[in-house]
């Protein structure tokens, strides 16, 4: 059981540390008086995804291991869960995030995942990476510096 608490642990301190790099990398450009890029958005997405995620499923692993005291009122085990669960429903943190950041890493177009909605039209174009960029430019298509309208 110690060594499946000390997974859960590694596994949240790990993506903490993750997002926390993220952010400082982020706040870098920024202090400097800099725009976030595509790709640098587009990580501090995937941090937030992925820490609250792995801090999910290691307080599912946690609930696991508690047994059945687990479900008794006067733990906090049932609420702790409840919690987890409810954090990864938000946009921020919802599992689609691992695709979008997976299709930016292709170098496949991402303007119209709901990463959009954080593109105020200084970001720039979508990083290429692996030296292609699927389907017309922004530009080709008329679009830049404007966001996928909310009700298509």
């Amino acid at each position: 059981m110690h060594d499946r608490v000390g997974v859960a642990l590694a596994t949240v301190e790990a993506a903490t540390a993750y997002l926390e790099r993220v952010v400082a990398d982020a706040w870098a450009v920024v202090a400097a008086g800099g725009r976030l890029d595509w790709a640098q958005r587009g990580k501090l997405w995937l941090g937030s995804t992925h820490v609250a995620q792995l801090a999910m499923q290691a307080t599912e692993q946690l609930y696991t291991i508690a047994g059945a005291t687990a479900v008794y009122a006067a733990q906090e085990f049932d609420r702790c869960l409840r919690d987890a669960r409810t954090a990864v429903q938000h946009v921020a943190t919802q599992f689609v995030n691992y695709e979008i950041a997976g299709k930016q890493f292709l170098g496949l177009d991402i303007r119209d995942s709901r990463w959009a909605v954080d593109d105020r039209g200084d970001a720039g174009e979508p990083a290429v990476q692996g030296g292609r960029q699927s389907g017309p430019s922004a530009n080709e298509r008329g679009m830049r510096g404007t966001r996928p309208s909310r009700s298509s």
